[in-house]
């Protein structure tokens, strides 16, 4: 019998229950979820063209187009699933379906196959793409001819069943029409007991394809094994669509052998939703993937940074009341940078100050603010000799305070004793 459902003959429609056409057993949270799915799939996907039009997550290509085709395929595919499941019956039992909606049900049934192939096989080609775009110049010749094949596989896959809907009945028309017992035209269709399964298979086995593909690809990919870690994880998150397919195929398979097509073809439909919204979403994660760590990555690490630098300065000088530290913007300034050399000789003496006190410990002028690490070094120096008699020798030198040459006068008139943790001295040109 067309439209997928096996051959209703009168005495089995004749033992159906008694129709409900009023209040009927039905499933409402179809909406819910459809609309829910939508949402996700659709924020993903601006995201991802917002981040490859402004080039911080590639160029934008064909993969692009084709995600972005297969984002109006899903919203169709939303539109007629409501309507499926809102107005033509698809959320009740097939007997408390009024007659005269049956032939306008499998004609929303035959629309949504078509959507769901070319869909779906927008985002597998796009999927596809979007590894030879990763492994362009990388990868051995097997693995581009593997990811072609793949492409290949998809659209012949698609183009071919597609083929067979536009030709299920002929005419094409008695594949809806024929379920009104007023249709008396003669036609022939092809009977789907079997197609079903095979289709469901194949998408499963594109599906389970374009997951597998890249993890091998990634084994001999030369990047961080973090990296790699992490791509691994977004690319694994597709097996939930094979799941999804692999259960979408025992309800479609169940369509086609059951009488109750309709009670069966709403959990068809939640499982159709779960693959192709969930598709969209894992080809977009990558790209999503650029937006974490350029934009939220850089707040959290500074977050735990400041607060690491905190503790540690407190655990080391738990009673330095003349320590600050400071986690603004100011603190990741270059030290090098004049700026910051001016403010460290604000706080600092001057080696002519020192050579006029030498009998003197070293003044303990705090150093209010630490920024750096040259800033704590300085301070640790100045604990250091605060209570040790400076010893006048031939090795002090007179040199102007400045920017480029104090840490080296310093370490000239005071050699750091040993083990006293500080970092070792480094080459310099005399």
């Amino acid at each position: 019998m067309p439209g997928n459902l096996p051959p209703l003959t009168p005495s089995i429609i004749a033992s159906f229950p008694t129709p409900n056409y009023v209040d009927p057993v039905r499933r409402r949270w179809m909406p819910a979820l459809a609309c829910t799915l939508q949402v996700f799939s659709t924020l993903f996907v601006l995201t991802r063209l917002w981040l490859r039009a402004r080039r911080q997550a590639g160029s934008l290509g064909l993969d692009d187009a084709l995600i972005g085709f297969a984002w109006l395929g899903s919203i169709a595919l939303t539109t007629f699933t409501l309507l499926e499941t809102q107005h033509w019956g698809a959320d009740r039992h097939v007997w408390d379906v009024p007659p005269q909606l049956w032939p306008v049900a499998a004609r929303g049934a035959w629309a949504l196959e078509v959507i769901y192939l070319v869909t779906t096989c927008c985002i597998k080609v796009s999927i596809l793409l979007f590894y030879r775009r990763l492994t362009a110049g990388t990868y051995a010749r097997r693995w581009k001819i593997a990811t072609i094949v793949a492409i290949v596989f998809t659209v012949i896959y698609a183009v071919a069943f597609l083929i067979l809907l536009m030709n299920a009945c002929k005419p094409l028309d008695a594949y809806w029409d024929s379920l009104s017992f007023f249709y008396d035209k003669p036609y022939t269709c092809i009977h789907s007991d079997l197609i079903n399964p095979i289709n469901g298979a194949l998408a499963a086995f594109g599906d389970a394809y374009a997951v597998i593909l890249p993890i091998l690809m990634l084994r001999h990919f030369g990047a961080p094994r973090r990296q790699k870690i992490a791509l691994n994880i977004i690319f694994a998150l597709g097996l939930i669509t094979v799941c999804t397919a692999s259960v979408r195929t025992y309800y479609f398979t169940r369509v086609g052998m059951e009488w109750d097509a309709t009670w069966l073809g709403f959990d068809t439909l939640v499982w159709t939703q779960l693959e192709v919204q969930l598709a969209m979403i894992c080809a977009s994660a990558p790209a999503l993937r650029v937006l974490v760590r350029r934009y939220l990555s850089d707040p959290f690490q500074r977050t735990f940074n400041s607060s690491a630098r905190a503790e540690s300065a407190a655990a080391i000088h738990p009673k330095s009341p003349d320590v600050t530290i400071t986690s603004d913007a100011q603190s990741c300034r270059d030290p090098e940078s004049p700026a910051s050399n001016e403010s460290q000789m604000r706080h600092l003496p001057s080696i002519q100050e020192i050579e006029n006190n030498h009998t003197a410990p070293l003044p303990a002028v705090p150093v209010s603010v630490v920024k750096s690490a040259e800033d704590y070094e300085m301070y640790a120096l100045q604990n250091l000799e605060k209570n040790r008699p400076l010893a006048r020798g031939p090795s002090l030198r007179f040199v102007a305070p400045s920017p480029n040459n104090f840490r080296r006068s310093v370490e000239d008139a005071w050699p750091v004793p040993p083990g006293s943790g500080l970092p070792p001295e480094q080459p310099h040109a005399r």
